[in-house]
């Protein structure tokens, strides 16, 4: 997990392999047994929720209709991509904190985690851009509908999953062979971390994670604008000219595309929240307090699971803002416990992606 970033200077007695340690403390881990089986068994629960979320709606995507277009493999790749981090990431993670307690045979060592390490955190990174790169659609869809058309192939769709992957590898590649940084096992954890060396490897690791935040940012906020400005067009219309007159027109694309960018700007601006309130505190307490990571071992497994929430939980809230998932994921699953089949679902233009 991409989890914690820190650079070579923070900290270095706690999270630097190299660092001496007590004699007889080397093999013990850090955390009281009990709270860490627990944490243990809640990131299973966890990782179970957000794999069979994630693969459901990755499903859904490709059986709506409305969704048979390019932005609807954008959202299959930002699916499929929390699907890879649940069931990857939390397990591992869990996984290494159970066997730690069997003492030193079982011990995870820098050469794992520059192999376990690099693939959730590029998985991670190419699904931050992946997701600033929906933002980009959705924006060019209800600001600069003439366009869009250009926009919304599969060819492009797929120029631009290719692109986010690259650029999440070229992030994280480099420390993989120790440039800019490398990936270390946090001792007496038996997790793995990133450790960025100098300013450059804090910007090559950062830009992965606030590049794309800037983006959706600026996505949302130009939607909504633009969501709000067709609501008062509509309004001022409808004083002007009578509902009863032209209630046919603002029945039809006029009002769809008003639905459609309010319904979009409520689910970018919540999906945007989430990510802020699930990643800020890990930024904080990593950059500003590390102290607290060596005083309260805990709060290690506190933060990771923080940081695992944006993509266990992100299906809950497609649930919530879409109908057409809603339905769908309820059609799709009836389908498969032999219920009601789920070739009745069909596109609603108020929720359509």
């Amino acid at each position: 997990m991409n989890f914690p970033q820190i650079s070579y200077n923070q900290s270095t007695s706690f999270f630097n392999s190299s660092s001496p340690l007590p004699p007889g403390l080397g093999l013990m881990l850090l955390y009281p047994y009990k709270p860490a089986i627990a944490w243990a068994s809640v990131s299973f629960v966890m990782a179970l929720f957000g794999s069979i979320n994630n693969l459901l709606l990755l499903a859904v995507t490709f059986r709506l209709r409305s969704l048979n277009q390019g932005s609807g493999y954008l959202l299959g790749s930002f699916f499929f991509g929390n699907f890879l981090l649940s069931a990857f990431t939390l397990p591992t993670a869990a996984v290494g904190v159970i066997l730690g307690f069997h003492g030193g045979r079982r011990q995870i060592s820098d050469f794992h985690c520059n192999i376990l390490q690099p693939l959730s955190t590029t998985i991670f990174v190419a699904l931050a851009w992946t997701d600033a790169a929906l933002g980009v659609n959705r924006y060019i869809a209800i600001c600069w509908p003439n366009l869009y058309p250009r926009f919304s192939t599969k060819a492009t769709a797929y120029v631009t999953i290719i692109l986010c992957w690259a650029v999440s590898f070229a992030c994280m590649l480099p420390m993989t062979f120790g440039r800019y940084g490398s990936y270390r096992v946090i001792p007496r954890t038996n997790l793995c971390t990133v450790v960025y060396d100098g300013v450059s490897g804090q910007v090559l690791g950062q830009l992965g994670v606030y590049g794309p935040w800037c983006i959706i940012g600026a996505s949302v906020l130009l939607v909504l604008r633009r969501a709000i400005a067709l609501s008062w067009i509509r309004a001022r219309r409808i004083r002007a000219m009578g509902m009863a007159a032209n209630g046919r027109d603002f029945n039809s694309a006029q009002q769809r595309q008003i639905r459609r960018a309010v319904a979009l700007g409520r689910v970018l601006f919540i999906a945007f929240l989430w990510n802020v309130l699930c990643q800020v505190p890990v930024s904080v307490v990593v950059q500003f307090f590390p102290y607290i990571l060596a005083q309260y071992p805990m709060v290690v497994l506190m933060l990771k699971s923080s940081l695992a929430g944006v993509y266990v939980f992100i299906p809950l809230i497609f649930y919530a803002t879409s109908d057409d998932y809603r339905r769908g994921s309820r059609a799709l699953v009836m389908s498969v416990v032999g219920g009601a089949s789920s070739a009745g679902v069909h596109p609603n233009d108020s929720t359509r992606y």
